[in-house]
Formats: C-alpha cells, sequence, structure tokens
C-alpha cells in the first residue's frame, strides 16, 4: 500500500506543479478556484507527508487524510458555482484543519501526543463524508434563498454542474456503506478501508482535474463539448443592452483582453478560439458570447480588429515599411486578408491610411 500512498502523491503534487506555472504565467486570468487550488493541494501534500513519515498502519489514517482534502477540493469544485459569500472562511477552515492534522501527526512522531487508535481515524473519515453532505444541501440552500442569484445563473451548463457536484459528494457515502457491508461480510477492516482509500483517491486526483482544466467531466469531455456548444441563450442572458451584463461575461470578456494586451496572441496567424480557452479558463460558447455582448463582434473579427490597430501603432514608429510587412507583422496570413480587415474597421485601405499617416508624421516634424 505504500507505494499507492506515494504515487498519490506524486500524481498530486505534479497537479499542484502544473497549476502552479500556469497561475504565475496568467496570474491576473486565472479564475478564482484555480488560484486556490495549489493552496489546497499544497496542505493535502503536506498532510500526507506527515502521515507517511510517522510510520506504521498507515492505511486507515490515510482514509481520514484523503477525505479531508477531498473534501476542500469538492468545496472549491461546488463553492465556486453556488458563490456563496462565506466560501472564503469556510475554505479557511479546511485549511486550518488539515494544517492542524499535519502537526498533530508530527507532534505523534515525535512522541508528545499518543497516536489515537483505528477507530478515532475511521471516525474522521465518516464525520468528514457526512460534513461534505451537509455543507454541500447548505450552499445548495443558500443558492435557492438568494433569487437573484438563482436566476442569474439558470442556465443548462449550471445544472448540470450541479448534477456532477451532487455525484461527487454521493460517491464517498456510498464508499463508506460498500467499505462497513464489506466489513460485516469478511470481518477484515484492512479490506474495507484499503477500498475507500484507493476509490477515494481516485476520486481526489478526478476533483482537481476538473479545477486544472476547468470542466465539469474528466473522461467524458466530447460529451461535455456537445453539452456546452448545444446550450441555447436563455431570456436572461440575450436582454438588451440596457439590462445588467452578467458577472461571469463581464469576468470572462476582461481576462480576454488582459490577455490580449500583455501577450499579443492575435499576432500568431494561427491563433484559433481554443487557443485563448486554453488561456481564459473558460469555453468557446463564453468566450464568443462574452465578446459579442461588449463588441457586437465575432471572435475572427475581434482578433483582426487588435490586428489592425497593432500595424498602425508599428507603422508609426517605422513609417518605412510597406503594407505587406505590416501585414506580416500583425499577425496576417495575407495582404488581401490584412487589406480587407483594414477596411471594414477604418472604411479605408492600408495604403490610403500609410499615405496619410506619413504625411501627418511630416508635418508634425516640421
Amino acid at each position: 500500500m505504500n507505494l499507492i500512498f506515494i504515487a498519490i502523491v506524486v500524481s498530486i503534487s505534479a497537479l499542484v506543479i502544473v497549476q502552479t506555472v500556469r497561475n504565475v504565467r496568467y496570474d491576473a486570468m486565472t479564475s478564482a478556484r484555480s488560484r486556490h487550488l495549489p493552496k489546497m493541494l499544497v496542505a493535502g501534500i503536506i498532510l500526507f507527508i506527515a502521515d507517511i513519515a510517522l510510520g506504521g498502519d498507515v492505511v486507515v489514517r490515510f482514509a481520514a487524510d484523503l477525505s479531508i482534502v477531498l473534501l476542500s477540493v469538492l468545496f472549491l469544485n461546488f463553492s465556486i458555482q453556488l458563490k456563496d459569500s462565506r466560501t472564503s472562511m469556510i475554505r479557511r477552515l479546511i485549511l486550518s484543519i488539515e494544517l492542524c492534522l499535519s502537526l498533530y501527526y508530527v507532534l505523534c512522531s515525535i512522541g508528545v501526543l499518543p497516536l489515537i487508535g483505528e477507530m478515532g481515524f475511521i471516525t474522521i473519515a465518516a464525520g468528514t463524508f457526512l460534513l461534505t453532505g451537509m455543507l454541500f444541501i447548505f450552499l445548495v440552500w443558500r443558492r435557492i434563498y438568494e433569487i437573484k442569484a438563482l436566476l442569474k445563473s439558470g442556465t443548462v451548463w449550471a445544472f448540470v454542474n450541479l448534477c456532477v457536484d451532487a455525484v461527487y459528494v454521493l460517491m464517498p457515502m456510498i464508499v463508506l456503506l460498500i467499505s462497513v457491508f464489506l466489513y460485516r461480510m469478511t470481518g477484515s477492516s484492512m479490506l474495507s478501508v484499503s477500498i475507500v482509500v484507493v476509490l477515494i483517491a481516485g476520486e481526489l486526483v478526478a476533483s482537481s482535474l476538473r479545477v486544472v482544466f476547468d470542466s465539469a467531466f474528466v473522461l467524458l469531455q466530447k460529451h461535455e463539448r456537445v453539452i456546452v456548444e448545444s446550450m441555447k441563450i436563455s431570456h436572461g442572458e440575450v436582454a438588451g443592452s440596457n439590462a445588467k451584463v452578467d458577472d461571469m461575461y463581464k469576468e470572462v470578456y476582461e481576462r480576454i483582453v488582459l490577455y490580449f494586451e500583455m501577450h499579443k496572441p492575435f499576432l500568431d496567424s494561427e491563433l484559433t478560439i481554443n487557443d485563448v480557452v486554453r488561456v481564459v479558463y473558460s469555453n468557446k460558447v463564453y468566450i464568443s458570447r462574452a465578446i459579442c455582448h461588449f463588441t457586437g463582434r465575432n471572435f475572427r473579427q475581434f482578433v483582426n480588429y487588435h490586428r489592425v490597430i497593432h500595424s498602425m501603432d508599428v507603422f508609426r514608429c517605422n513609417p518605412s515599411l510597406k503594407v505587406a510587412e505590416l501585414a506580416n507583422l500583425s499577425g496576417f496570413n495575407s495582404v488581401v486578408s490584412f487589406t480587407s480587415a483594414f477596411r471594414l474597421f477604418m472604411n479605408e485601405t492600408p495604403s490610403e491610411w500609410c499615405r496619410k499617416e506619413k504625411t501627418r508624421i511630416v508635418k508634425t516634424k516640421n
């Protein structure tokens, strides 16, 4: 079993490293739950290492450890979806529990405190599973109670996420019941607890992957894309320009603009919406709708607009450049596409604008 424990620690450590690197690179554009995931998993890794360092029969203790870490990651998943005002306080409480348990293992390893028995750790695991269910019910109730928030999130995708979160919450409880049944049938606590450890560890990794890839599902990615792309825009989402803008679309649009300003991805002539999806932590539907809502353009027009503005800035810095060179430096595949986009946004061809701008620059110098 020690090999399984080490594999779990290595897997979660890899998730932490991947997510941390992405957050450092795109910190300002990272979603809230993506920023908090490394903290949650680092606390879990500290707990696992302290437990392994304590030695002895770690299987039962590991069941309790995994249940607490799983609670933290599950809470991170569905709390962001349900947007309760107390999530920050609860998140800090769970982190404190993990760190306190890690400290307890350290004190036990140096003989300062006695180690509780097997039944104590089984009670911790069972209590954590019960707490997970109660916390989920509380957050759902808060979501229903806040009528405005409920109406704003009344989309197909919000419903899908809520159903998936419910499955992830129910699974540990089902596993616990199965382990109790096996213990009654075989009389072997080691077998039942080992099954709990393996299954809960798998769910922990799956829950973490949901956050890393900003996905509701882990294995059914193709089916998820079908659901997202098939969603119909609700009445609230197509409200007029005078209606209050949905916070989610505003957040997505701000991350897109920041990404374009900081990293200038439009200079890549092969840029696609899928490239933006991986950085902005959203999906194609929301990115397209956010751009359309705030600019009235589709994704391709949005990209070409930034390319045109960039070409104008480049020309002002170096008026000797030709149109073909400007097109290449601005991310266009050809002069034809550059001319077409430039005419669309500036109501004149690049050549005409360049002549006027060059004349203006000369007059300014004189």
